[in-house]
């Protein structure tokens, strides 16, 4: 018989520092992760933040939610969860455990729910619910600029998986001949000055406030400052007992943010962007720029993919998805990327207007 823990912010406290969870063959969340929705500035006291299933003292899965804010075109706010991750026991999969998890986070959110990301057999699951719409398309775009076929290939398939190493050491032979292009790319900085900063001072703040009128989530420099704050993924040189027990990401080689303003040449602050480097995947969570400032904003991501030497840069920015298609960059190969979200029923009856923005950062996309 399977049985159910719902645990809110002083519940997950006290399960991260208990015996129970040290002693627990897979752990639902790395404690890192716990102390980051604990700080959640979008989460209440009464928010469900982790659904357990037991079956007798084995962990058997798990489901977490991630506490967030719908700002809707009438103006209300509503509250919402973002379904972050969900897991199975292989043992008893196929038995309909997933299900009741998700239908177990609908009744404790109101329905409220939204998850992005999905893969086909997980949506699956979501559709049997009957609780969800017609999914939203992002369309964004990925520039390939290094070899990383041992990152891209196996995933697709288990004889790719097998053959990693193999791929892993053409990978190298290509990289150490492509790298050649950087010493005669141009270092030549952009054309307007940036400035590294860590966290989102008072005037950052409003110029962020000038383009949110359409955004669904409407970021504050204290959710962005936090998020910055309370990374998932920490740095590390290799795995440790927690992660060996986590199925989800929770260490890697290397995981920063680095945030950046950009002034024109009158020192107007034109563009706030925020970069994601996770080793050499780079992505840009959050990005609020005027329009006469894309061309320079394009100029300083170039520059960041050439200063890194990045496998691949990823955007759905509209504006910048445009300028990148039809401009120069350092990559080897441009594609064209989608992502879905799905929103429950009474999610989309709320936003009524089909005219609304997703940053690429929302619900959990800047953490991992």
């Amino acid at each position: 018989m399977i049985e159910f823990e719902f645990l809110n912010k002083e519940k997950l406290a006290r399960f991260i520092d208990s015996p129970a969870f040290n002693h627990l063959k897979n752990i639902p969340i790395s404690r890192h992760r716990a102390v980051a929705h604990i700080k959640n500035p979008s989460a209440a006291d009464e928010d469900i933040l982790l659904i357990l299933a037991y079956s007798g003292e084995e962990l058997a899965g798990y489901l977490g939610i991630l506490p967030d804010h719908i700002h809707l075109p009438d103006g209300r706010i509503e509250k919402c969860g973002w379904l972050s991750c969900i897991w199975v026991n292989a043992a008893i999969r196929g038995q309909g455990l997933g299900e009741q998890l998700i239908r177990k986070a609908l009744e404790k959110w109101d329905g409220k729910v939204l998850f992005t990301d999905y893969v086909p057999a997980t949506k699956s699951i979501y559709d049997k619910t009957g609780a969800f719409g017609k999914a939203l398309v992002k369309t964004g775009i990925r520039i390939y600029v290094r070899a990383d076929l041992h990152h891209i290939l196996p995933p697709k398939r288990a004889f790719f998986k097998s053959c990693k190493p193999v791929f892993k050491f053409s990978d190298a032979l290509m990289n150490a001949l492509l790298d050649t292009r950087f010493l005669f790319y141009k270092k030549k900085p952009p054309p307007y000055r940036f400035q590294y900063v860590n966290q989102i001072d008072r005037e950052t703040a409003d110029f962020i406030s000038k383009f949110q009128e359409k955004a669904l989530f409407k970021r504050s420099a204290e959710e962005l400052n936090w998020m910055l704050r309370y990374i998932w993924i920490l740095s590390a040189p290799a795995g440790d007992f927690d992660s060996r027990r986590y199925h989800f990401s929770s260490l890697d080689r290397s995981f920063d943010f680095y945030c950046l303003r950009v002034f024109d040449d009158q020192e107007r602050l034109v563009a706030f962007l925020v970069f994601a480097k996770r080793n050499r995947q780079l992505k840009l969570p959050y990005c609020f720029l005027e329009t006469t400032a894309l061309p320079a904003v394009a100029a300083i991501i170039n520059f960041h993919i050439a200063q890194w030497r990045v496998n691949t840069f990823t955007t759905f920015h509209p504006a910048l998805v445009k300028h990148l298609e039809n401009g120069r960059t350092p990559g080897l190969l441009k594609k064209k990327i989608t992502r879905h979200y799905l929103l429950t029923r009474i999610l989309e009856e709320k936003i009524f207007s089909p005219d609304f923005y997703i940053q690429d950062g929302d619900g959990d996309g800047a953490f991992t």
